[in-house]
């Protein structure tokens, strides 16, 4: 009987040992996996908009390239002479260019001119990689057709664009079934009277096949949307295109995912995670945000038109889903450890448990034996960085575990009360302490807070603390206990894994969009060139060679225009380092140098230049220094306009302690919608002007490389620019305290 009971009794206090502390650990393990997880999803969601935001980007340059090549055909010198006068002669000779610029750019289906009777002028079809000149019997009336329709009722300068589908052919779609999209714009002769349209036909597969390479290494779900929420690109290839098959026309996004569907057709962007996963969307208008996008032009430009509604109403989603599975599958490692440790606690817990169990039923544990294990107790808690503590409210006396005393620095032994405690909390985050301790009593809310301390010598440590209320049996609070961990290191770490994310997010970014844009703006002056060369091989196979000279010249141009593209292209790349070792130089120096090398431009516009005498000393590369403001004055030079009197003015100012140097013109001006787009790699505010773009780029980056920032002020167009600069405090030498007055500049006339 005794037996019995000395076993029930060991079984009691084992578990009465075992039980909380696995508990108490396992709610740590919990916290910690937890906290893992909403970093990683973290993580998801800003890749996810990164993506997103890529998608949307590629859609609104490749539209733009194509009203680009719109325009650029519209203006042919040969479309208005064959509607009004069809003339064979100059139809021969505009298919043949039609199918060279055609064969070269490889993304039109076909290239068509209609008259006003919605016949069929010329056509070149694009097939298997090569174009061709349909046979004039063969040409078609396209009056009935609403793309014919639509787009001769436009005004001058109007685009037209259709939605995305599936090409007919004699009332049946196409097989295999070819996505497109049109593009047209009505033709008027110099009396702005209406001779007939241009339509473009653009293979839809181009964009999408761009479309999946941006993602094509990730394991999300992306899809293409359009207004009706019908599968332009989806996970499942037969729900694509839906809505042309009356058949199919429940296959859409509400139907696959019914509980997003409402949250994404009523915002044009956003970010949800429900119960199945994680969706980020945005919505691309891909004809107004192209046109807006080609809008960026100085005055006096032909501004396109469009309309509004139409533009808005011909809409695409663009959305990415990431399954809850995948959202956490990269913890599923820290959450393996995690289980590992705390069985191998358990095992120990339960070991120790049954040790403490028979020595208190048996007594046959010494008192060096105890005071053993709690030097374990506490070297575990060393090791993990966690303390106990208890608060007796009624005494205020303050019960700390040997890990807790060493966390708060707190002598050992020495009794401290809760006021002890408090004195310990950095002075910002004492309300805010006191407000949990708060809601915690009433009931409101658990007491788990992070906060900061304040050590003896004025160091801070990070501390998060778990704490539970205790009540008597009339419910008056007795006592709070918890734990407390300290959490510095962890937060160091978060603090450099997210500052490490943004700079491969904004790295990521910079490359991609360099690469990208860097593709478009080369490919443009290569079919330039190849159009040309193949023109000027046809006039010289036919003994023609009149227009050879012209030919010559624009192929000439196209070549210049790519090395000049190449060269600018190197100097951004190395614009984003220092390579010169930094030195101490006079500004008023370096800019003397600049001036020199653009000395040229200035005299032959007759600019004069005012440059204040005791510009600050600056620690830099000098030679990047100076390409900033030969540039700089450069652009002041090229955007100067019809000024009688041109002037550039050189300059610093002193505002709230900080030292600008500025370059001021009274040239044309920007429009300060403008101000930051200027700065965008191959931005040009007018392209009729020369220039690739990539000059303010440049300029950028070595301002940032220094550890400065540069900026635009302008009120708009015909009252000149000013571009403003600064460089690191601890790089400027001799500054001025008072602002700098204009009357001071020593004026120099570059005539």
């Amino acid at each position: 009987m005794k037996l019995k009971k000395d076993t029930r009794s060991i079984l009691k206090d084992t578990l009465l040992l075992f039980l909380p502390a696995v508990l108490i650990v396992g709610g740590v393990i919990a916290i910690f996996y937890s906290e893992e997880v909403e970093q990683e999803i973290e993580l998801h969601r800003a890749d996810e908009r990164h993506h997103i935001d890529l998608h949307k980007k590629m859609i609104r340059g490749e539209l733009k390239s194509i009203l680009s090549d719109l325009k650029f055909l519209s203006k042919e010198d040969e479309i208005l002479e064959i509607l009004i006068t069809d003339n064979a002669k100059f139809r021969k000779i505009l298919s043949e260019e039609f199918r060279i610029f055609s064969e070269e750019k490889g993304i039109y289906d076909q290239i068509r001119l209609l008259d006003i009777g919605g016949k069929e002028v010329l056509r070149i079809n694009f097939e298997d990689g090569e174009s061709y000149i349909v046979e004039e019997d063969q040409l078609q009336v396209k009056l009935k057709r609403s793309y014919f329709k639509e787009t001769f009722a436009l005004g001058k300068e109007e685009i037209y664009m259709s939605s995305f589908d599936l090409n007919i052919e004699k009332g049946e779609i196409e097989q295999p079934p070819k996505p497109v999209i049109r593009f047209g714009m009505p033709l008027f002769d110099s009396q702005d009277r209406k001779l007939g349209i241009i339509i473009l036909n653009y293979l839809g597969n181009i964009l999408l096949e761009q479309f999946h390479r941006i993602h094509s290494n990730k394991q999300e779900k992306y899809m293409l949307l359009n207004a009706e929420g019908f599968f332009l690109d989806g996970p499942m290839e037969e729900d694509e295109w839906a809505f042309m098959y009356p058949e199919k026309n429940t296959r859409r996004f509400e139907t696959s995912y019914p509980d997003a569907w409402p949250q994404i057709s009523n915002a044009d962007s956003g970010q949800f995670r429900n119960s199945i996963g994680l969706f980020t969307f945005t919505t691309s208008y891909p004809l107004l945000e192209a046109i807006e996008r080609m809008q960026a032009v100085a005055a006096g430009s032909t501004p396109i038109k469009f309309d509004l509604l139409k533009a808005r109403l011909n809409s695409w989603k663009i959305v990415s889903f990431v399954p809850e599975q995948l959202l956490i599958s990269g913890s599923e490692a820290f959450l393996k450890t995690l289980l590992i440790f705390y069985l191998f606690f358990s095992v120990i817990m339960a070991f120790g448990s049954v040790l403490l169990a028979k020595a208190a039923v048996y007594k046959r544990i010494s008192l060096n034996t105890l005071m053993e294990s709690e030097a374990d107790l506490a070297e575990a808690q060393r090791i993990a960085q966690v303390g106990s503590w208890r608060w007796d409210i009624g005494s205020d006396l303050l019960e700390m575990s040997d890990e807790n005393r060493r966390i708060f620095q707190f002598a050992m032994g020495k009794v401290f009360k809760q006021k002890d405690f408090l004195n310990r909390l950095h002075p910002d985050d004492l309300p805010r302490v006191g407000e949990a301790i708060q809601q915690a009593r009433q009931g409101d809310q658990p007491y788990d807070i992070e906060y900061r301390i304040v050590l003896p010598g004025g160091k801070e440590r990070n501390i998060h603390s778990k704490g539970e209320f205790f009540y008597d049996k009339a419910g008056i609070p007795v006592s709070l206990r918890g734990t407390v961990s300290d959490i510095t290191r962890r937060k160091q770490i978060e603090a450099e894994r997210e500052k490490l994310i943004q700079d491969l997010e904004s790295r990521n970014a910079e490359m991609e969009q360099f690469t990208y844009t860097a593709s478009h703006e080369l490919k443009s002056p290569l079919i330039t060139i190849g159009g040309y060369l193949g023109l000027l091989k046809r006039d010289l196979d036919t003994g023609k060679p009149e227009k050879a000279e012209s030919y010559i010249m624009r192929i000439v141009g196209g070549v210049k225009t790519m090395k000049q593209l190449l060269d600018e292209m190197l100097e951004l790349s190395r614009g984003g380092r220092q390579i010169n070792p930094p030195e101490e130089v006079s500004l008023n120096k370096l800019i003397d140098e600049a001036v020199e090398v653009v000395r040229g431009r200035l005299t032959e516009k007759e600019v004069e230049i005012k440059i204040a005498p005791a510009l600050p000393m600056v620690t830099v590369d000098a030679v990047r220094v100076k390409e900033v403001f030969i540039n700089l004055m450069e652009n002041a030079v090229k955007f100067m306009g019809d000024q009688a009197k041109p002037l550039i003015k050189i300059g610093n100012r002193t505002e709230d302690g900080e030292t600008t140097i500025y370059i001021k013109d009274n040239g044309i001006g920007i429009d300060p919608s403008y101000h930051e787009y200027v700065f965008g790699l191959f931005n040009r505010l007018d392209p009729q002007l020369d220039g690739t773009g990539i000059g303010l780029s440049l300029v950028k980056r070595i301002i940032e490389v220094h550890g400065g920032r540069i900026w635009i002020e302008s009120e708009g167009l015909g009252y000149g620019s000013t571009f403003y600069m600064t460089f690191v405090e601890q790089n400027n030498k001799n500054i001025r305290k008072e602002k700098s007055d204009e009357g001071d500049s020593t004026p120099c006339l570059a005539r």
